[in-house]
């Protein structure tokens, strides 16, 4: 329920990694791209660097037993379920996942007992048993084909160890190219040869061997005049080498050739003969590879090549241009509006500039909707027309957009880009007119479509009212899910982590509206989870709330926000306005209010001290303090019971407060104080009201302070004037411990020459005070 403020059990007040791409609000999503080879270069939720390629997340967990369903399948896989005519997720586990010993099965007795392979019968077997021969030798191959020659202490050696990488030094490197050699040569099949070809060129880079890694490429790769994924794999590991023997340094820091007894003549000299250019071939695999984009992407960047080839453009071949202008339009994500401009030139088809204006969008709403002021926003939105601010270029990325409506085959795409920026833009008569061009049988556009109709008629609103946001309400109704802060997308109803839109951000946009009109009650029901804890409180907006829901009549908008906030219940409203007053320590009104079929467990939150304060230990008795409890209450239950039955419990100590008997007074000020610091911010129970009310510790500071000019019993004058020094800041109040366990830094005396300490120094002949220094490192250090 919207309005449960009361927790039923104790929170624990843990703490969480900030995910900025969880927390972000599309309208345009990257997935209207529809692309395997850019995938890593979306903002996607998928971060790049740590995409599922591979089938491991970051931490190296298996993302196939995690996410099976959204497995990427790369162009090898495709290459290899087309060749065996298989599933590309039965290529995928056969290829990726199944383990040797199994793919050994298969081809000496046609059969495994691994039940994910059962599509593999006896006719398969024998049909592809060359190509399991091979798969088998690939599967012994791979865990050595990394980068552990540079050094046990080698970065990538680290990051290898991950995937249980090893060293290929440990292998027989000549016997087993003998192996793949006579493989390639009794091979007939051409993409097989092709496989084989390829794991030489890989091995021989790998151990070193560059020269004869770019010779093999040449001797074996290329007279197969078969482009396929795999020759792209190979280009790229005979670029590595050829950067290898031009950049190779030996151990004594001068440039060799890398390969031990070869002399550098002859590589300078082999070099030349064959034009070698690593530059030129990584770009070439990047234009053309499927898989390897990203991978390319960071050889270049780290090898210092854009540079050079940025100067080689005009005797570049126009894929490679495009490709070369997108890399370098990606480095400078934030603006990539000249590069992209200069692809489309190219070629208004490439998919490389619908990629650039996708992730150009996506870093556009970042900068706009990434606050809940619309004044914000609009200062962003308007800086669009300013060079040099954060949304430099708008206006360019525009003009690109609308001149692609008419060039490019994917109007679509482009004619959503053209809404999208001109909305952003404020432009929302022509946003609306780009929108009603596009094509809503994909179910993606037809979402995004609907999603950005509802963004533009709630953004060009002069003042957002209520009427007004019914006449939206009504165009857009079926925008407006059961559950609007749970359902993120309609596409992906399972999968909040892969969802394309964020729901959110029109609700945290519509309550922005409302509060800038000064409808504080309607924005705090739109969107409720930043105001519950922006407003709470405020007793004229839970008033305001009231008066709502008294309402004789509401219109369709109004019945959607009050069965959206929970079916707002009077009850529940009382309930909120009872904490509010309970937090202003107005005991009799929170009483009236609080209902009696909430329940709390605030078991000790009247003792002066629980251990396990920072370390969340089970609650026991004997950890628990309860001075003066008996003494003013008798034994009463203090938790699992109602909250109006707490409440009435500090009724009656605030009676005492105000009574005759000035230590009684004392004494119930004690324990009112403890209360109220248990449920601040440093206290066992914080959390454990999901509202900001009892956040500081002034409230405590204040009833201790008090008990301290009403007692003269020093026993209780020691108890109130360290129960002080908790709440204050600088005398080991910050989450200073009372027990051994504590953990402490020495720091300068100074720190702690507060008057509450100096006070409870003069107090060294009470038994309290011994319990304190022997406890209480803080105190112990400044005493002694």
């Amino acid at each position: 329920m919207l309005l449960l403020l009361l927790s039923f059990q104790q929170a624990n007040g843990g703490c969480f990694d900030y995910d900025f791409d969880g927390d972000f609000y599309g309208i345009f999503p990257q997935e209207l791209v529809q692309t395997d080879d850019y995938y890593d270069f979306l903002m996607t939720m998928n971060s790049a660097a740590y995409s599922d390629r591979n089938a491991y997340d970051f931490y190296g967990n298996d993302l196939e037993k995690k996410n099976r369903e959204v497995q990427y399948y790369t162009e090898n896989i495709r290459e290899w379920a087309a060749y065996l005519q298989i599933t590309k997720e039965q290529a995928y586990y056969l290829v990726m996942r199944a383990p040797k010993e199994s793919v050994d099965s298969l081809q000496i007795f046609f059969k495994s007992p691994n039940p994910r392979l059962n599509f593999a019968n006896v006719k398969f077997c024998k049909k592809n048993h060359d190509a399991l021969v091979y798969i088998s030798y690939a599967k012994f191959l791979e865990p050595f084909m990394g980068c552990q020659n540079l050094g046990d202490d080698d970065l990538w050696t680290y990051a290898y160890s991950w995937y249980g990488r090893k060293s290929v030094r440990s292998l027989d490197c000549q016997n087993i190219l003998q192996t793949l050699e006579d493989m390639y040569a009794r091979q007939g099949d051409k993409a097989l040869k092709l496989r084989y070809a390829y794991q030489i060129v890989r091995l021989q880079h790998y151990m070193g061997a560059y020269l004869d890694a770019v010779k093999s490429f040449y001797k074996y790769v290329e007279p197969l005049k078969l482009k396929t994924e795999i020759y792209y794999y190979a280009l790229n590991q005979k670029a590595g080498a050829v950067r290898a023997l031009q950049h190779y340094e030996d151990e004594d820091g001068e440039e060799g050739d890398g390969e031990g007894d070869v002399n550098s003549w002859e590589v300078e000299n082999y070099l030349s003969k064959i034009k070698a250019d690593y530059g030129a071939d990584f770009l070439t695999v990047f234009a053309n590879s499927h898989d390897l984009k990203y991978n390319v992407f960071w050889s270049l960047k780290v090898t210092g090549e854009l540079e050079r080839l940025f100067d080689e453009i005009p005797s570049l071949k126009k894929e490679d241009r495009i490709s070369l202008y997108f890399i370098l339009g990606y480095q400078n994500f934030s603006n990539p509006i000249n590069e992209l401009e200069k692809i489309v030139t190219l070629d208004p088809n490439a998919e490389a500039g619908r990629v650039l204006m996708v992730r150009y969008i996506n870093g556009l709403e970042r900068s706009i909707h990434t606050t809940d002021s619309i004044s914000d926003i609009r200062s962003c939105l308007r800086s669009c027309h300013l060079k040099g601010g954060s949304l430099e270029n708008c206006m360019e990325a525009i003009a690109i957009a609308e001149r692609m409506v008419e060039r490019s085959v994917d109007k679509n795409f482009w004619r959503m880009a053209a809404a999208a920026l001109n909305a952003f833009a404020e432009n929302y008569a022509t946003a609306s007119r780009y929108l009603a061009g596009v094509n809503k049988k994909d179910p993606l556009y037809s979402e995004t479509k609907d999603v950005l109709a509802l963004y533009i008629d709630v953004m060009k609103t002069d003042k957002m009212t209520l009427s007004v946001a019914d006449s939206i309400y009504s165009a857009h109704e079926k925008m407006f899910p059961k559950d609007w802060y749970f359902s993120r997308s309609k596409l992906d109803k399972d999968s909040c982590y892969y969802a394309k839109y964020d729901h959110c951000f029109i609700q945290r946009l519509w309550a922005a509206k409302f509060a800038e009109a000064g409808d504080s009650v309607s924005a705090f029901l739109v969107e409720s989870t930043n105001s519950m804890r922006n407003g709470l409180n405020s007793q004229s907006l839970w008033d305001g709330i009231a008066a709502f829901v008294r309402q004789s009549t509401h219109n369709g908008f109004e019945r959607w926000l009050i069965r959206e906030s929970g079916n707002l219940s009077l009850e529940e409203l009382d309930q909120n306005r009872a904490m509010i007053h309970l937090g202003n320590a107005e005991f009799d009104e929170a009483y009236k209010l609080a209902s009696p079929k909430v329940y709390v467990m605030w078991k000790c939150a009247l003792c002066s001290n629980i251990r396990g304060f920072n370390y969340y230990d089970p609650e026991e008795d004997n950890d628990f303090q309860y001075d003066y409890i008996s003494d003013l209450l008798g034994k009463p239950k203090l938790d699992s019971i109602p909250v109006k039955n707490y409440i009435g419990i500090l009724k009656k100590l605030d009676g005492m407060r105000k009574g005759v008997n000035p230590e009684a007074a004392a004494k119930a000020c004690f324990l009112l104080g403890n209360f109220y610091y248990n449920l601040s911010d440093e206290g066992y129970y914080r959390n454990s009201l999901c509202h900001n009310m009892f956040s500081d510790r002034s409230t405590a500071s204040g009833y201790y302070e008090e008990g301290l000019r009403l007692s003269h019993d020093d026993e209780l004058k020691a108890r109130l004037l360290l129960a002080s020094a908790k709440c204050a800041g600088g005398e080991g109040g910050e989450g200073s411990q009372f027990y051994e366990q504590c953990v402490w830094h020495k720091e300068p005396k100074s720190k702690f020459e507060g008057k509450f300490y100096k006070e409870l120094k003069k107090l060294n002949h009470t038994k309290y005070y011994k319990t304190v220094v022997s406890k209480c490192k803080y105190f112990e250090y400044y005493v002694n």
